[in-house]
């Protein structure tokens, strides 16, 4: 079953411009804003339907949410958002100033973003690369990739690649949690296309112009941060590559369920 989906906000006509995401089974989407949300409260209506030429809806929803003035929020490595968010980084500084974070919070997406240090005895130090590596893919008990390639410190035995990468940040519980992972196309895409690169330095002032490593269908793609903008790159599959982690969920993700037994299309 194909469907569509659309999203109204503070009772449009037209409905708001993004990427609608829809689960392998099809019970669950999360929808991509195009455009940066105005601050403030917004009242969506949401309509889920077939996109086949059936008639009816299979789900409409009503949900609010307040968009923060502020875009991003630095975190601090406790998890918790920085008291003074508006000073700049220093290599001398510290979180109760303000001038150090180990994550950065999009408001915009609910998706928190790891920051990278100039540090190089640490973890997650700036020129650090990573090869593509699953010791059991898929739980097959078959590995894939390229356990060594990249260059670290930090991880056993110079295996500097994705999975111990990941594993290495989730012990650590960077900024409280422990579900980091390697981001997805759409999260990279959500991200760039929402204006990371003018907020880049501020932010994540850490973050080399490089390629970094995503996931898009199950297959390794990539992104490159730069001075001015941001892009998608073709990157080697298996790398060497930097990683940007990320964690959380988009602010939305609807469950869909049946209304009525006709499925259907859904109009403006």
């Amino acid at each position: 079953m194909s469907l569509t989906a659309k999203v109204y906000d503070n009772n449009a006509a037209i409905p708001l411009a993004g990427t609608y995401n829809f689960n392998s089974e099809r019970t669950t989407w999360t929808f991509i804003p195009d455009a940066i949300l105005a601050p403030g409260p917004h009242v969506f209506k949401a309509l889920v339907g077939r996109s086949d030429g059936a008639t009816g809806l299979l789900s409409t929803e009503t949900f609010t949410l307040n968009v923060p003035q502020q875009r991003f929020s630095k975190i601090a490595g406790n998890g918790q958002p920085l008291s003074n968010q508006t000073a700049n980084w220093s290599n001398a500084g510290t979180e109760a100033a303000g001038t150090q974070w180990d994550c950065v919070l999009d408001n915009t997406t609910g998706l928190t973003w790891e920051t990278k240090t100039n540090n190089p005895n640490s973890l997650r130090y700036n020129n650090h690369s990573y090869t593509r590596y699953l010791s059991n893919k898929d739980g097959s008990g078959v590995s894939e990739g390229l356990e060594r390639g990249g260059v670290c410190t930090g991880l056993p035995d110079g295996k500097c690649n994705t999975e111990a990468f990941i594993k290495a940040v989730n012990d650590a519980r960077m900024c409280g949690k422990s579900d980091w992972r390697i981001p997805s196309d759409s999260e990279t895409s959500a991200l760039i296309n929402l204006g990371i690169a003018s907020k880049r330095n501020a932010y994540f002032p850490n973050n080399n112009e490089a390629y970094y490593g995503n996931i898009s269908d199950g297959a390794f793609g990539g992104f490159q941060l730069t001075s001015d903008r941001d892009w998608y790159s073709d990157v080697p599959n298996f790398g060497p590559f930097e990683l940007m982690l990320v964690r959380g969920d988009f602010l939305r993700t609807a469950t869909i369920q049946t209304i009525g037994d006709s499925g259907g299309v859904i109009s403006n």
